[in-house]
């Protein structure tokens, strides 16, 4: 395993158009970042528990934005998040291939991440009131619906 040991920034973003966003996490310092991509559940997924650790709230003033991603360290498979006193202890893993990143950060840098990421997810497109899937400009194949292709 890699230790970036402790870092001072940390943010999510998205890039693309709605339904074909790519979602990073981008972790390090001022100078050196390193960028993680990882799916838009993931994404949600690290800002809930994230603020449930950090004992935050959603609400509250977003952390940083990310600069467009670098070149990506790895796809990110499954994330462990843990706390070290007033810290968050983050663990990324790969599917396969490189080590995984280890890194620890202030819980507040941690909670203002989380609430920007939370913005970043659900800045996509919205669900169906049936299925729960996201809708296309077009509609879609509704399992709520029969597969109906129809606008909801």
């Amino acid at each position: 395993m890699r230790s970036l040991g402790r870092v001072g920034h940390l943010a999510a973003g998205a890039v693309g158009p709605p339904g074909r966003r790519i979602f990073y996490l981008e972790v390090g310092s001022a100078e050196d970042r390193e960028c993680f991509l990882l799916e838009k559940e993931q994404v949600a997924a690290l800002a809930a528990h994230g603020l449930e650790l950090a004992g935050a709230e959603a609400g509250g003033g977003p952390g940083p934005s990310p600069g467009p991603p670098g070149e990506p360290t790895f796809r990110v498979a499954e994330i462990g998040l843990g706390t070290d006193g007033d810290e968050i202890v983050v663990l990324l893993s790969p599917a396969d291939g490189p080590e995984p990143v280890a890194f620890t950060v202030p819980a507040e840098v941690f909670a203002a991440m989380a609430r920007q990421a939370l913005e970043v997810v659900a800045a996509g497109r919205p669900p169906c009131r049936l299925c729960g899937l996201p809708l296309d400009p077009d509609g879609h194949a509704c399992p709520g619906g029969n597969g109906d292709l129809r606008r909801r």
